[in-house]
């Protein structure tokens, strides 16, 4: 007794596709069999790829913009001890006898600066510097999360400017500076001078894009009270 051809193929494609195999005839019979996930299996899934995406990202993020302030610090602080050496040897080797007001401290920079902007005393927020001074990381912080207070930045006496890479630098003077850098009455300290390395944009916080540093005698920029490591240790 013969048996139908496609009939036997058809058999033995059933016993086939209950082990998962895959078979093609060369004739006009053909099987499949598919394997896949069902909709549950695939939500999951998702799921899980956003929550790791959720925490990894932002620290991604992060990571980027500290490296990019980096490398915008160290040109600023750069700039900056270049411009005090410059000053240092036309003034004969020393910064005093020192300054006679903010705007001379700021002129007395600005021929060795790329300047894009000047703003006088008295007028710097919100036009060489952002319009709240500075916000705080933790320490010195009043009420609104201010360095100190709006009015301890508001200060008539204190001038910037705007550098063409796009930060800012404050210039800080008193008359107490004047004994204090000619090393009458101090260590030789000739003034103060603020940075902020992306100006107007954020975090606008103190130790993270705002430093305080200290001009002295011997033409030296270096890191002023309370943040004497936060920017050394920020350029690593």
């Amino acid at each position: 007794m013969s048996l139908n051809k496609d009939a036997v193929y058809a058999k033995i494609a059933g016993n086939l596709l209950k082990s998962n195999f895959y078979v093609i005839f060369p004739f006009s019979v053909k099987f499949k069999k598919f394997i896949a996930f069902t909709l549950a299996e695939v939500l999951i899934t998702l799921l899980i790829i956003g929550i790791v995406a959720s925490m990894v990202i932002p620290n991604l993020i992060n990571d980027t913009n500290d490296a990019e302030l980096k490398v915008a610090g160290k040109k600023v602080y750069s700039t900056l001890c270049d411009a005090a050496r410059m000053v240092r040897t036309d003034r004969g080797g020393t910064i005093a006898p020192g300054f006679t007001s903010s705007d001379d401290f700021k002129n007395t920079f600005i021929p060795y600066l790329n300047v894009a902007k000047s703003c006088p005393a008295g007028h710097y927020l919100g036009n060489c510097w952002n319009s709240i001074g500075g916000y705080c990381d933790g320490w010195n912080c009043d009420s609104n999360g201010i360095f100190e207070s709006l009015s301890w930045w508001s200060n008539n006496s204190v001038t910037a400017v705007i550098l063409n890479n796009g930060s800012c630098i404050m210039f800080v003077w008193s008359s107490s500076y004047h004994n204090n850098c000619n090393g009458i009455d101090g260590p030789g300290i000739c003034g103060r001078i603020n940075v902020d390395i992306n100006c107007k944009k954020g975090p606008n916080t103190v130790n993270k894009d705002i430093f305080f540093f200290r001009l002295n005698q011997n033409g030296q920029i270096g890191p002023l009270w309370g943040n004497s490591g936060y920017f050394l240790d920020f350029l690593k």
